[in-house]
């Protein structure tokens, strides 16, 4: 009994040890995913999908990564996914990060995927920059608004993504396509997955 009780005794001091060492090295994301709003004109059908609507993204190795291409195009581990008007709070080590946002816009071939992404999908790397303090909260706001991407047989919603910089400073449209994004086409970079290992449905 002497022993067992020694062994809880040593046990209870690593782990105590290993949680104070974890909370030494970590700090606190909040992710704060506000409700959508919209100038357009919505119907009672899409409102209702936006009620379930939300971003996939995930965070590792000083990376924030936000995908508008579902993820099993994407190769990140985007283990969140947060709904508009809700939170999202993860744990993450102290450090410099930076926020990709994989874009999407509707220019048709969208019965093939592979195609749809050549045409409309881009990276726009590292385009908000913040620090995460040991012990401390760092809130990334989103505001989503969503815009109609008129296509030749369906219109998509699509959000613009509206992130304001923890460290003050205008809000930046993460996923607007600019003169420095990235096409899919031509991405070379580690975020894109091979269609090989895609898991793509292909229309013959």
């Amino acid at each position: 009994m002497k022993q067992l009780a020694a062994g809880l005794v040593v046990l209870s001091m690593l782990v105590a040890t290993t949680f104070a060492r974890a909370q030494g090295t970590t700090g606190t994301l909040v992710l704060d995913m506000k409700s959508a709003t919209t100038d357009t004109h919505l119907s009672k059908g899409v409102k209702n999908r936006l009620e379930n609507a939300g971003l996939e993204w995930g965070v590792a190795d000083g990376k924030v990564v936000f995908t508008i291409v579902n993820k099993r195009f994407v190769n990140f581990n985007l283990a969140q996914f947060t709904r508009f008007g809700e939170m999202t709070t993860v744990a993450v080590p102290a450090g410099e990060y930076t926020l990709t946002c994989i874009g999407f816009i509707n220019e048709g071939g969208l019965l093939n995927p592979e195609k749809a992404l050549d045409r409309g999908a881009y990276v726009n790397a590292d385009v908000v920059t913040f620090r995460i303090e040991l012990g401390a909260t760092t809130t990334l706001s989103v505001q989503p608004v969503m815009q109609k991407q008129a296509g030749a047989l369906v219109n998509l919603f699509m959000p613009d993504l509206l992130v304001s910089p923890p460290g003050g400073g205008d809000p930046v449209r993460v996923n607007e396509r600019t003169d420095r994004s990235l096409p899919w086409s031509t991405y070379a970079g580690l975020l894109k997955l091979p269609a090989a290992h895609a898991d793509i449905p292909r229309n013959k």
